[in-house]
This record gives structure tokens, sequence and C-alpha cells, in this order.
């Protein structure tokens, strides 16, 4: 899609269904067009301007199918609308997530080696995990609970690993996460992947970079996760770090599809109490010697 296209397509949206006092697009004179700073690699920018609004479109150089265009448009100075368009879908962003479903992380690059390959990993759990985090093993635990069809009751949660290293120096991080209102629903994911440059000290231990994502508890139906993947070079000029886009003809997509099924009432939710029983039983068979670390009920 061209940039003024996007840009109709997006007032239209604001006017028809958001109904936001905006001007028409289609007659209007707009002034502007390609704005993409100096030394910016890999990325478009576009900015339009009429009277008062102002329409800034950035998207990245990848195959048309999978380009995201991220949209501010900005009414006397102000943020009217922020957001991103998909396949001619707009993206919900993070602030209003779908009933049941929010959006936490947790980074770790230790917890996850030799158990999780690289890729999404669907994980169904009775409780938000975190409720569990202070417990050994936490990571086996919810690789044990790994699964492409989950309960209404079930906590859902979605890990993103790169993979085991052999050093350290390797990171993963989240750049933005919305989903499409469409059916199948998908999670979208655009991350950033960093590996250490020529001359850069790391670690001497096998690591797994990873992000565990809390969703939440989410209705029947098919779900779709989709990651897209910008990588980097780190290095240091004059003790600076300086990351330096990689350049690939075609676009990382990782995609993975999950489905949760209505609850029938063989799933129920473990009280507190019955959970931490639980836990303290399968751990201590699992390491006998070992103590537990503090684990304390709601």
């Amino acid at each position: 899609m061209e940039p003024p296209f996007v840009r109709d397509y997006t007032l239209l949206y604001l006017r028809k269904v958001l109904q936001l006092n905006i001007s028409d697009p289609l007659p209007t004179n707009w002034a502007g067009g390609k704005e993409t700073p100096t030394g910016l690699v890999g990325c478009e920018v576009y900015i339009y301007r009429v009277e008062d609004i102002v329409v800034t479109i950035k998207y990245p150089v990848v195959l048309p199918e999978n380009t995201v265009y991220e949209i501010k448009v900005e009414v006397q100075g102000a943020t009217l609308w922020e957001g991103s368009l998909y396949r001619r879908q707009f993206v919900t962003s993070i602030p209003t997530p779908p009933v049941g479903a929010e959006f936490r992380v947790v980074y770790d690059c230790y917890g996850g080696v030799g158990l999780f390959e690289k890729g999404i990993h669907i994980i169904a759990t009775s409780m938000d995990p975190s409720d569990f985090a202070t417990v050994n093993d936490y990571w086996r635990l919810l690789k044990e609970n790994e699964t492409l069809k989950a309960s209404t009751e079930d906590f859902i949660s979605i890990i993103i690993s790169r993979g085991d290293y052999p050093t350290g120096g390797y990171t993963i991080q989240v750049k933005s996460f919305g989903w499409l209102e469409t059916y199948p629903t998908t999670f979208l994911f655009a991350v950033n992947f960093t590996d250490p440059g020529e001359g850069v000290i790391v670690t001497e231990a096998f690591t797994n970079p990873l992000v565990l994502v809390h969703i939440g508890n989410l209705s029947a139906g098919k779900y779709v996760v989709e990651v897209h993947i910008c990588r980097f070079i780190l290095t240091y000029e004059a003790g600076k770090p300086v990351y330096t886009p990689v350049q690939t003809p075609v676009e990382a997509v990782w995609k993975e599809s999950f489905e949760v099924i209505e609850d029938d009432g063989s799933n129920r939710v473990p009280s507190q109490p019955q959970l931490s029983a639980w836990l303290s039983v399968e751990f201590l068979k699992r390491c006998p010697g070992h103590c537990m670390r503090a684990f304390k009920p709601h």
C-alpha cells in the first residue's frame, strides 16, 4: 500500500468507525511526503500536513505482505490517535487488550537452557504463573504446561525463545505488541534480536534468551501468534554501544497457532493451598535433599 492510501484509509477509519472529529481526507490538498532521516536504514518515514493536521507514517522495508505501518495523527500539536495498520487491519494498542487479557513480560537468559527450542511456545496454567515464580525449577514447570489446545479456564502465556547459545551477549526485546481483531485473532509481536559483535566481552556460560508474555484467560476460539524479527549486531565505539541493523532480503517472521476450547467442568482451578501442596510434593520428588524457596499463598 502506498503511503497516501494509508493516510486516507486511516483518517476514514477515524471518522467512520471511531467517530472522531477530523476532516474528510479525500478532498483535502495535502503537503509533504517522504521525510526519512538521513542515515536511517531499513525504514521509511512519510509526513503529511494540512491546516492543523499532521499524519506521520513509518514502516520497515520488507515484503508488502509483511509490512506493518506505524501511524500517528496529530491535531493542533496534540496526538489524536496512534496505532498500526497490518494487512488493512488496524492493530489494537496495548492499553486496551481483549476482555480477560493483559500484557506483562518477563525476560530471562538462563532458566530456559535445554528446555525451550528456538520459536514460539504456548503455555497454559491453572493460574497466573507469576504467582509461583519463586519456586525452584520454575521454567521446567512452564515447559511441562506447553500446549496448542488450552481451556477457557487456563491462564495463557506466550514464550518467545531464541534457543540455546554457548555464551552470553545474545538478547531479545519486545518492541511492540498488539492484536488483529479478526478470526482467528492474531497476536502480533515486533521483537529485536541483538548479537554480540567482534570484540564484545560476553559471559562464558550457556544462555537461552527468552521472553515470557503473560496474556490471561481467553475466550474459546482459534488464535495465531506472529513474531516479526529485526536483528542487530552490538559493537562499541569510544565506549558507546552501536547497534547495526542486519539487512536481509526477506523479513524473518515466526508463526504458531493454538486453540482455546470451552471448559466442560473437568478443568477446575485448584485452590492456592492445593497448588502449594502439589508444588511442594512434585519438586521434593524431583529434587530430593533440596529445599524449596519461599512460597507464600495469597
